[in-house]
């Protein structure tokens, strides 16, 4: 539980800290996460009541279970007083201080903004706080640009010299452009681009993302129009994989509009290093909005197979998403219905009719559109979407299927010589030998 004395140094209760006290009460008790009387005060930003606890020999050094310190607390909240009063109490000794996860004050203070705060602080042991990185790399320089608070990052940069601190990246290798672009900060931008370092946007991260891949993952698309408008289009138009696609992977129309706009209508038509076109990304991941724009500015994509041979249709198969398939099958042709993977030769239906988690509605409106030929395609070995669900078990694509075919299709024998019945009970599912032969 907590101690009787932190009550009465949360309420300011100075006279109250002095009767418990000579009663008794230890000055150095904690509560379950080991906080001290300090924490307390500092939390509270009781600056009296700071200079009395230390007078009764608080421990100004005592950290709570994650190594927070009291000017730690005090940071945090914004308590200017009490942070001033700290560091004149404890020095750099207690400026220094980093939590469990390597975190300074500094970090704290500029994660939230606390500019009189940051200012306080900078003011002891500048050059070693802005070059102490936490725990995962970050400099205070990131928990600025991170939380969008301009004023706190133009101070960090203008006390510790610009091109030096923006030069520096956490563990995943992302600079403050990174940062900006990923939580949607576009006065952060323009303050570091209005301060010179426009060229750090084309600095790539540790999964290879620029500033403009990243705002495009979680768009942004106010990040990217700034891009363009600083550095022209080369940022958008990389080879690869490029900012369309993830724009479409992503399903953010207005980034992929505007990458059309700026980028130009013919990375409509690029590929990915895999072969995936901006329109499979989009079907694979149930973006209605971005398919249909897509089908409207280039509808012979519907055709384009990756490199695996998964057409747009399949991916919105096998994925799960009917409405994107409805979008899709009014511009494919039907050997697009009825194409398979390079590997294996698995069809949209036939992964459909085996998949576990949830593939019936595409099966049902797959056989509502091709009715008995959509199931007509084999596997490589010869496999039928009826040996695909009697090998999976699955009872009720069994049934849709056998809505629509004849007795001879039941009879149909893969490469093996094997009917569906012959799988079902070779698998034992019961349920499927029971549909076969009712």
């Amino acid at each position: 539980g907590e101690p009787p004395l932190f009550a009465v140094v949360a309420n300011g209760d100075e006279e109250g800290v002095e009767l418990l006290l000579t009663a008794g009460c230890e000055i150095d008790s904690r509560d379950r996460d080991k906080s001290s009387v300090l924490h307390v005060a500092a939390f509270m930003g009781h600056t009296e009541m700071i200079d009395l606890l230390i007078q009764r020999q608080a421990d100004l050094y005592a950290v709570n279970s994650t190594g927070h310190t009291c000017l730690h607390t005090a940071c945090r909240n914004g308590h200017v007083d009490v942070v001033r009063r700290l560091i004149a109490l404890g020095g750099e000794r207690l400026v220094l201080m980093q939590t469990n996860t390597g975190w300074l004050c500094t970090h704290s203070a500029a994660q939230n903004g606390h500019f009189k705060v940051l200012e306080v602080l900078l003011q002891v042991a500048c050059e070693q706080q802005l070059s102490t990185q936490t725990n995962t790399g970050w400099y205070c320089v990131h928990t600025a640009a991170q939380n969008g608070h301009v004023r706190a990052i133009r101070l960090i940069l203008q006390t510790g010299g610009n091109q030096q601190l923006l030069n520096k990246t956490n563990d995943l290798r992302t600079t403050c452009f990174h940062m900006a672009a990923i939580f949607g900060h576009v006065e952060i931008m323009r303050e570091l681009i209005a301060m010179g370092h426009a060229s750090l946007m084309s600095k790539v991260s540790r999964d290879a993302s620029t500033c403009a891949f990243t705002a495009c993952t979680h768009g942004h698309a106010a990040i990217l129009q700034l891009i363009a408008e600083t550095v022209g289009t080369d940022l958008l138009t990389e080879e690869g994989i490029i900012p369309l696609h993830l724009a479409s992977q992503y399903g953010n129309l207005q980034v992929f509009e505007l990458l059309v706009e700026k980028a130009g209508k013919e990375q409509v038509a690029s590929c990915t290093a895999a072969g995936d076109s901006c329109l499979l990304l989009a079907a694979a991941n149930g973006h209605v909005n971005v398919v249909g724009r897509l089908l409207e500015e280039m509808p012979s994509l519907v055709e384009v197979a990756n490199d695996k041979g998964e057409s747009c249709v399949y991916a919105a198969a096998s994925n799960g998403h009917v409405p994107v398939l409805r979008d899709l099958l009014r511009s494919a042709s039907r050997e697009s219905l009825l194409r398979g993977i390079k590997d294996g030769g698995f069809t949209s239906a036939h992964m459909a009719a085996v998949m576990q988690n949830g593939r019936l509605d595409v099966l049902e409106y797959l056989v509502s559109v091709g009715g008995r030929q959509a199931l007509s395609a084999r596997t490589v070995d010869g496999k039928s979407c009826l040996h695909a669900a009697s090998q999976g078990g699955r009872v009720e694509e069994m049934k849709v299927m056998m809505s629509v075919l004849d007795f001879d299709d039941l009879l149909l024998t893969d490469n093996h010589g094997k009917s569906c019945l012959h799988v079902a009970v070779q698998q034992g599912h019961a349920g499927i030998v029971e549909v076969l032969l009712g």
